[in-house]
């Protein structure tokens, strides 16, 4: 009989050198030769309207129906009768043969027919035989003949999930498109690989990266993604892992070497090019595939090809998860660019390819290199030499909770081993998964030292991705960057928080410019590094916001990012552990001081410091590491500060929180209420970031008025001078007398005498004494040129009876 084809063939699209309007990519159905159910297939595959429409993919019976039942684009006689084997199918309970089946055009390169598959949607089921009289596994192929199969000599079933017609000639059955001559692929008529026609016209151009996988559908949802991201691809489909190449000694290929096939590989240029292999999950453990992959890849490479080799993640329900499916399920999940992180992130090269799949001896060595194979053809896994633990990637962090998740992957990596039963259950007792994990760790392409993370400083981590504190813009999560902390709330630009603005205008008395200058202070705490050595002090009487300021900034932060100090880290000499605690911390927060308590300037000058800080937890040996942390102080009562020099006041910013709430006026679900608006108050972080890039950290009034008034209060050696002392060139002060004098002033005074050495120097500070020159000798006795002692000073009485 004569194949013939109804006028609802669908006209196939020629490349266009127009550019391809991405916006429509996903809009509309993808044919109206389809119906629901290929439709849904297609899109759960994420294969584009647009890119199905391009190809050319249509629903039909294969087989004759009866004239009034409805159908679209019926192809009659798809070759069964050398396809089927009545013997060894079973029929379609319902429908017999008569059923729907999901028509794939194939296209050489260009915009021609080459040939189609057909997906039924009842495959057919071959019975594999059981042994035969020899003990040969044996089925019949589609002629017939007897071939091996199965090894272990169990009868199971095989789906023929896609069938490919038998015609003497395909021109019989479909004619070209536009009228151009139709090419077949291989003696079989099946084309060895198919290339897209919205992807043809990028064939020739070397620049452009090939990805080669297998199946039609797969290359599809790979070129619609493409299209998606403005990723420039050509995805080629294999239609067999081996299609790819002509074997040594087949009759096509009668030569001792294997070669690329002719009609399609053979006839694209591969030199400087970059190409892909993106095959199902299970390609490092399945035997045939694996050989076939090596010898494409090492064809390729012979041409001068640069391959990769893309390891798409299996799951525990999909151990032969195909590319397709982890790009819809990703684009499911969020991911704004899930072909782009797989291209970049989970790509191996010939060489590591080899390490991942070659033979590993049966004992804790060889298991041990398994597991580091396996980590690194993941990439996610890395070992810790300082902590000495493994981490684990976990989609946005580097997981320290990694022991767990990484003995399972041992486990599994078993299963490998089941055909030698001594080695599997050798394989699978606790020793020897902890061995495998020790071995693994000793990999050095796995090392990883503890001052490795966290090291960008332009990024903050975030639930749904990267905040790129350069511009404002989201990025994916990035493994490359070696994040251990994420905050858990999510960043939108444009999110909104009009309570948290209320708030602050209510906090801060409507003064935009301290509003502003808050802003930009706290949002320079988002950055990972110090760019500008300063501590803020929150200071104000109780019920006046500090508390519920501090809190709602920290949970928009997240934990990871905020770390709660004892205030005495500030009030004397911290210990190695408190400063340990810094490391890769953004925010320090100390909170409340007692009344009359004096701040350490030399701790002060350590905290708020761009300098490398020296610690050490407890146990563990000591290490270096640049601070990334922004010092807040929030308390009812500034500690004393007694030194006027320059290095501690330059870092000190007292913020004013004036505004007293009263008990009836007091909201007690406004710290809900604005964990509600964390994304919001974390985009007015971001911004105050920007701003701080820009413009610096600034200043307001208000903080400028209180910090000096702040200074005034702590200034211990002005108050002396001004009350005890006259300040003029000529004067000689007594050094011994005065030094007294001074000591005996603190004491009255509540505060911790001064070093002579401390007063010399703030006395030179103020230009007070001769910096160079600070002392004099006369008669025997040292003297102070440039101020003395009042002697008609009241107070002074006191101190010459003492003295």
């Amino acid at each position: 009989m004569s194949a013939t084809v109804t006028t609802s063939t669908p006209v196939i699209i020629r490349p266009s050198t127009e550019p391809i309007d991405v916006t429509m990519l996903d809009a509309g159905s993808a044919a109206p030769e389809l119906d629901a159910k290929h439709a849904a297939y297609l899109a759960t595959r994420g294969v584009s309207p647009l890119v199905a429409q391009a190809r050319g993919y249509f629903s039909c019976t294969p087989l004759p129906l009866p004239e009034d039942s409805p159908t679209t684009g019926p192809i009659q006689e798809f070759g069964w009768s050398r396809l089927q084997n009545e013997a060894f199918c079973e029929a379609d309970p319902e429908t017999g043969r008569y059923v729907r089946a999901l028509v794939i055009p194939l296209y050489a390169g260009r915009d021609l027919y080459a040939n189609v598959q057909v997906r039924l949607d009842s495959p057919r089921r071959v019975i594999d035989l059981e042994a035969t009289k020899k003990a040969n596994p044996v089925k019949l192929d589609a002629d017939g003949i007897e071939v091996p199969v199965n090894k272990k000599h169990v009868t199971k079933f095989t789906s023929i999930k896609f069938e490919v017609p038998a015609f003497e000639s395909w021109e019989a059955a479909l004619p070209g498109a536009n009228g151009q001559p139709t090419r077949r692929g291989s003696e079989d008529y099946m084309l060895p690989a198919d290339i897209h026609p919205l992807a043809a016209g990028w064939v020739d151009d070397t620049t452009v990266p090939v990805l080669l996988t297998e199946g039609i559908p797969k290359a599809d949802a790979v070129l619609s993604e493409a299209l998606r991201t403005g990723v420039k691809l050509v995805p080629i489909a294999l239609t067999g892992v081996t299609m790819g190449y002509r074997a040594a000694g087949s009759p096509e290929n009668p030569s001792d070497n294997p070669v690329l096939v002719a009609e399609t590989l053979g006839l694209i240029p591969w030199a400087g090019r970059t190409v892909y292999m993106a095959f199902d999950a299970d390609w490092a453990t399945n035997r045939m595939i694996k050989r076939a992959l090596a010898t494409t890849a090492a064809l390729l490479t012979a041409q001068g090809a640069s391959v990769s080799m893309v390891c798409v993640p299996a799951t525990e329900a999909d151990p032969k998860r195909g590319i397709d499916d982890f790009l819809a399920a990703a684009r499911a999940g969020g991911a704004p660019a899930p072909l782009t992180e797989l291209l970049n992130e989970r790509t191996l090269n010939p060489a590591q390819a080899e390490a991942l799949t070659r033979y590993y001896s049966a004992d804790d060595v060889g298991r041990g290199d398994r597991f580091a194979a396996e980590c690194l053809a993941e990439k996610d896994a890395v070992w810790n030499i300082d902590g000495k633990e493994w981490m684990r990637w976990n989609g946005s962090i580097w997981d320290r909770r990694a022991t767990a998740p990484l003995l399972r992957r041992a486990m599994a990596l078993t299963e490998r081993d089941t055909d030698n039963q001594e080695s599997y259950k050798a394989g699978r007792g606790v020793r020897a998964l902890e061995a495998a994990l020790k071995v693994g760790a000793t990999h050095p392409d796995l090392a990883v030292n503890e001052l490795d993370f966290d090291l960008e400083p332009n990024v903050l981590n975030v639930a749904n991705g990267m905040v790129d504190l350069l511009t404002g813009n989201l990025k994916p999560h990035d493994r490359r960057l070696l994040q251990t902390k994420r905050s858990g709330t999510s960043y939108s630009p444009t999110a909104k928080a009009p309570r948290w603005e209320q708030f602050l205008g209510e906090t801060f008395g409507q003064d935009a410019e301290l509003i502003a200058y808050v802003q930009r202070a706290f949002g320079s705490a988002l950055f990972g590094d110090v760019r500008d050595e300063f501590a803020i002090f929150c200071t104000g009487a109780g019920q006046n916001g500090k508390g519920v300021f501090i809190d709602a900034i920290s949970f928009a932060m997240g934990n990871d990012f905020v770390v709660p100090l004892s205030p005495d880290i500030l009030l004397g000499h911290p210990s190695d552990e408190q400063l340990a605690e810094l490391h890769g911390k953004r925010l320090a927060i100390m909170q409340e001081s007692n009344a009359g308590q004096q701040l350490d300037s030399a701790a002060l000058k350590r905290i708020a410091s761009k300098d490398a800080i020296s610690a050490r937890k407890l146990f563990k040996d000591r290490f270096s590491f640049r601070p990334s942390h922004t010092p807040v102080f929030i308390t009812n009562h500034l500690p004393r500060v007694t030194e006027q020099d320059r290095g501690s006041w330059r870092r000190i910013k007292a913020v004013p929180f004036d505004n007293q709430v009263t008990e009836e006026a007091k909201d007690v679900n406004l710290p809900d209420t604005l964990q509600l608006e964390a994304e919001g108050i974390l985009a007015w972080l971001v911004r105050g970031a920007l701003a701080f890039r820009e413009h610096g950290l600034g200043t307001a009034a208000a903080v400028e008025r209180l910090t000096a008034a702040y200074r005034k209060s702590g200034d211990t050696l002005g108050q002396f001078l001004e009350e005890y002392c006259i300040v003029e060139p000529t004067a000689n002060a007594n050094r011994a007398i005065t030094y007294r004098a001074f000591t005996a002033f603190c004491v009255e005074s509540g505060i911790r005498p001064w070093s002579q050495r401390a007063l010399v120097g703030a006395l030179g500070e103020r230009g007070v004494i001769d910096r160079m020159e600070p002392a004099h000798k006369n008669a025997g006795v040292w003297y102070w040129a440039g101020f003395k002692l009042n002697p008609e000073a009241p107070a002074n009485a006191q101190f010459f009876k003492n003295f």
